[in-house]
């Protein structure tokens, strides 16, 4: 008895949901006979699941962005070759021909870099504090150099994704190197640091002493990293 009482429920009720709906589709149909929203119907529930969707302006983009780091990774080419092409690339002399003020102030910017390390060595201990302070510092360095990139991609009017990509990511490099606990944080800025160096020459159009100082600089700061690191696991 229970059981014929249920599916005499049942079948009212969809019959009454099914003639509900179908008046509410003959209602939509004659009050709306036009599409409200482009790519919008209100007369049928089908979906086509072989249609892609349309995602108009945001699709092209996404496309274009694809499309600026393939040739990103074109541009830099076989990773193993990188320290080649770098070193052939600078002029290291060139660094003569910038204004002796970026000259002073590049070599500002090393000597804690390098003086931190240097008094680690000298206590016979690398404490945290020390190695903190060096980590911040050539954090905040990192951080400098992608401001200059952008400040260069706006002269240039260059706001495509890559090069802002390229702007960005020293930034985000640095503060999520604060972030890690600190042997880890030492390699991601490190890492940053060559990422930046890639760009700063082989990607970059700076006149030869820029790349000069660039490449002094960060390659200045990666091997103060090192040094803290092997002074801070092992004194």
């Amino acid at each position: 008895m229970v059981y014929g009482l249920f599916c005499f429920t049942v079948r009212r009720n969809f019959k009454l949901y099914s003639k509900t709906y179908q008046q509410a589709e003959i209602i939509l149909q004659r009050q709306l006979p036009w599409q409200v929203l482009s790519g919008t119907s209100f007369s049928t529930c089908k979906v086509d699941k072989n249609k892609k969707p349309n995602l108009g302006g945001l699709q092209s983009q996404l496309n274009s962005f694809l499309n600026q780091i393939k040739g990103a990774a074109n541009s830099v080419g076989d990773v193993k070759t990188l320290p080649k092409r770098i070193l052939s690339s600078v002029q290291l002399k060139s660094y003569k021909d910038a204004p002796q003020t970026v000259q002073m102030v590049t070599l500002a910017g090393l000597a804690p870099m390098f003086g931190i390390p240097f008094l680690s060595l000298l206590t016979g201990h690398a404490y945290y504090c020390c190695a903190f302070a060096h980590l911040a510092c050539g954090a905040t360095i990192l951080s400098f150099l992608g401001g200059t990139n952008l400040n260069d991609a706006i002269a240039q009017n260059d706001v495509s994704y890559e090069r802002l990509g390229w702007c960005v990511m020293p930034q985000l490099v640095g503060w999520t190197s604060l972030l890690l606990p600190l042997p880890l944080g030492i390699m991601l800025a490190s890492f940053g640091y060559c990422l930046t160096l890639v760009h700063d020459v082989l990607l970059s159009k700076y006149p030869p002493w820029m790349k000069s100082l660039r490449f002094i600089t960060s390659g200045g700061i990666i091997v103060s990293f090192f040094l803290m690191l092997i002074f801070y696991i092992l004194l």
